[in-house]
């Protein structure tokens, strides 16, 4: 069973997802939360597999409360909701640690099939943002390693510093107080955004952003 969460501040929208999500025999709505603030502890509290995120929230947007949402679950799956498909947006919920993005003119099937994508670890984009998102890499292919590292959220680009320094993962928990499995989850998200396979091949990016030419040792595991 698919444990979803919705953040979404007008009614009618909310009442028309809470619809969707209940009629599908694999998933159930375990929270709800029209701001940004109460979407962090409410999301904290029920721990879902996945959250449906509106990007314009009151007192906290959507993508900083995915930031600290990711932050502290690095295992949920947030998938923007957003009435705009502007490009800065996009990177930007992206960059947030946001694994999805969706226009809410979506229909009932792409919303669903979007849900089970991301509960299964694929990236649910809508066919034009994934055209997007891949014109925009092509476009920029010589420059392909910066653009990469700039998806990485702050608590990502964080690890990977760490990773390029040595540290192993019980020693990278003990210095932001988290736990080991939290910082294996961190380093899965990063290998996946940077589309590498390793950590080494992962902090070789960062030393090549630094100019560093020497490839930092790294124990991978």
């Amino acid at each position: 069973m698919i444990q979803v969460m919705l953040v979404e501040d007008h009614s009618l929208m909310r009442r028309t997802l809470r619809e969707i999500i209940g009629a599908e025999a694999d998933m159930t709505l375990v929270a709800e939360a029209t701001d940004g603030q109460t979407a962090v502890d409410r999301a904290v509290a029920a721990r879902p597999d996945v959250i449906l995120m509106d990007i314009d929230l009151p007192e906290l947007s959507g993508i900083e409360a995915t930031r600290a949402i990711v932050g502290w679950l690095p295992q949920v799956c947030v998938i923007m909701l957003t009435v705009s498909s502007a490009q800065e947006d996009l990177f930007e919920s992206l960059r947030a640690g946001a694994c999805g993005y969706i226009t809410k003119n979506a229909g009932r099937d792409e919303i669903v099939d979007a849900i089970r994508a991301g509960s299964s670890g694929a990236l649910p984009l809508t066919p034009a943002m994934a055209s997007r998102v891949l014109a925009h890499f092509r476009q920029l292919r010589p420059a392909t390693n910066p653009e990469r590292l700039a998806l990485l959220s702050e608590r990502e680009r964080e690890i990977l510093t760490f990773l390029a320094a040595g540290l192993r993962d019980k020693e990278i928990a003990h210095q932001l107080m988290i736990s080991p499995a939290t910082v294996k989850k961190h380093v899965e998200h990063i290998l996946r955004k940077l589309q590498v396979r390793t950590r080494a091949e992962a902090t070789a990016q960062l030393s090549a952003e630094r100019g560093v030419g020497k490839r930092p040792s790294s124990r991978d595991s």
